[in-house]
């Protein structure tokens, strides 16, 4: 077996019309954050594909990890310089950075490991070699195209967030390297999508990096952990210990996959979304086509078409929301391909919108109440910057 889809039906994709890539194009290869890809399908890997520029969240989590990295190292940022070079708001990045890094702190120095993990250095680059087993210090992703230049055949780069060895018994300031932490930064909603382990043991990008600084320090004992930063929550600490078996199992689980790349093993999934080769993937010509997503660079004529077919496409969607949530509460529960239950959800929300004191208060006294919490504070303004369509 091949997975979902064999070389036969590569071969038919092959033909289909789609994304185009030139030699200028970066080149995909597997990288420790893109272990579970790897992991999932093998298309992708020593392809050239288009490189596509960050959304929001993807801005957002650069900027909260220098602004990290900067705290870590120098003690101070500044958040106004970091917000505007990534096009992110200033403010947010402030609320979300500055407890994170308080809780991580305190961590540190006291977590469920009894343990004192001192010394910790940000942004640390090490490549691993699964064939032979060892590992290497590398240097960082350009920041420019975010590729390991220096990446060697064979290998699988990546770079800690932040990693620390723990205090040891006769060392207060280098520590103990056989016990070894490595912690990742996710600043998303949560801290992995549908088809991504949800726990620090489990991560295939943790286990990598652990593995790698297993080989490279030569830690008996690895920490994992992610600092989780959640919009509008607090931030916390989640936490795992991984064995030497933990990481022998890992690395058989590498070799595998690294030795099926280009076996034509595929399986189109949830995760085909977050893959850097979706724009030249055979599987997705169907999806791309319905997008009247034409292959080639894009101009402001295809951009135009693009958000025209985007906006087509969303009116779709809810249609066949509004037919699914009908089906559902006449006959129960629906069931995905990927096992998941697609049932009616009961949510309470709140909502105060100064139309909703006006017409409870009426239009003086709710004028007057708005005045009020206007100048508590708790009213709050914020813009954005979002793509529309408007007239010439």
């Amino acid at each position: 077996m091949r997975g979902d889809n064999g070389a036969e039906l590569l071969e038919e994709l092959e033909r289909e019309p789609r994304g185009e890539s030139t030699q200028e194009d970066p080149e995909i290869v597997p990288t420790a954050s893109r272990t579970d890809l790897l992991f999932a399908c093998t298309y992708p890997w020593g392809r050239r594909a288009p490189k596509t520029d960050p959304g929001p969240p993807a801005r957002f989590g650069l900027a909260f990890h220098k602004a990290m990295e900067l705290l870590f190292s120098e003690g101070a940022y500044d958040p106004e310089t970091i917000a505007s070079r990534h096009g992110i708001d200033a403010e947010e990045l402030r609320t979300r950075v500055e407890p994170s890094y308080s809780v991580l702190r305190k961590w540190l120095t006291e977590n469920l490991f009894d343990l004192k993990f001192i010394r910790p250095q940000t942004e640390v680059s090490v490549a691993y070699n699964p064939w032979e087993d060892t590992a290497r210090d590398c240097l960082p992703p350009t920041e420019e195209t975010h590729e390991y230049s220096d990446r060697r055949p064979g290998e699988i780069p990546g770079t800690a967030d932040l990693v620390a060895a723990a205090q040891g018994d006769r060392s207060k300031i280098l520590g103990d390297p056989s016990k070894v932490l490595v912690v990742d930064y996710k600043s998303g909603w949560d801290v992995g999508a549908s088809w991504q382990p949800h726990t620090p043991a489990e991560s295939g990008q943790l286990r990598s990096l652990a593995l790698a600084f297993s080989r490279l320090w030569g830690a008996k004992e690895l920490f994992v952990a992610f600092l989780h930063a959640p919009a509008g929550g607090a931030p916390e600490v989640l936490s795992d210990r991984l064995t030497l078996e933990d990481l022998e199992e890992h690395r058989r689980n590498l070799r595998r996959a690294m030795g099926q790349i280009g076996s034509g093993w595929m399986r189109p999934r949830e995760w085909c979304a977050h893959c850097p080769g979706f724009s030249i993937c055979p599987a997705q010509s169907n999806a791309l086509v319905a997008l009247n997503r034409p292959p080639g660079p894009l101009s402001a004529s295809r951009v135009g078409a693009i958000h025209q077919a985007t906006g087509l496409y969303d009116k779709l969607r809810e249609r066949l929301r509004d037919e699914i949530r009908a089906w559902v509460k006449q006959h129960g529960p629906g069931i995905r391909p990927d096992g998941q239950i697609v049932d009616l959800v009961e949510t309470e929300t709140t909502n105060l919108s100064q139309a909703s004191i006006e017409r409870a208060l009426g239009p003086l006294k709710g004028a007057k109440e708005i005045e009020r919490l206007n100048k508590l504070g708790c009213i709050e303004k914020k813009k954005r910057v979002e793509l529309r369509a408007r007239k010439q």
